[in-house]
């Protein structure tokens, strides 16, 4: 869990700062993969090269994402850097859980809010802290 807690921290920071100002601040993004370089370093779960390969990727498909417009380019840089905190294994759970809880979160948002889009970090956050709930309960094993 003390891995986990830093995600956790900005993850909820991204998602208040996305609810208020429909933004989430670079400077969070950038200092959570600092800390995700770090936890690398000093112990994390995965090596940084399997970490940069899987960041290539998933940069590359949020960049097709955020063309197409399904996602802004605030939510794809927040899973980028969930991503370096994850191995990939639970980040795939993660997002999973995240696209699931994103339907939740648009009905919800758009039957209370109806006016501009969704604050899609907040499902984000629902996402990766439903896949280290259920991971922590050993419903899929880590």
């Amino acid at each position: 869990m003390s891995h986990f807690l830093p995600l956790l921290i900005l993850l909820l920071l991204a998602s208040i700062s996305d609810i208020t100002t429909r933004t989430i601040p670079n400077t969070l993004i950038v200092l959570g993969m600092i800390l995700a370089v770090f936890n690398i370093l000093w112990g994390g779960t995965m090596s940084m090269l399997d970490m940069l390969k899987i960041l290539v990727v998933v940069g590359w498909v949020g960049f097709l994402l955020f063309k197409i417009g399904w996602l802004g380019a605030g939510d794809i840089k927040l899973i980028m850097m969930i991503e370096m905190f994850l191995p990939l294994h639970d980040f795939l759970l993660a997002m999973l859980y995240t696209m699931v809880l994103g339907g939740v979160v648009s009905l919800g948002y758009k039957y209370v809010k109806s006016d501009h889009g969704v604050p899609y970090a907040l499902a984000i956050t629902l996402g990766v802290l439903c896949q280290r709930l259920l991971m922590d309960q050993g419903v899929f094993p880590g």
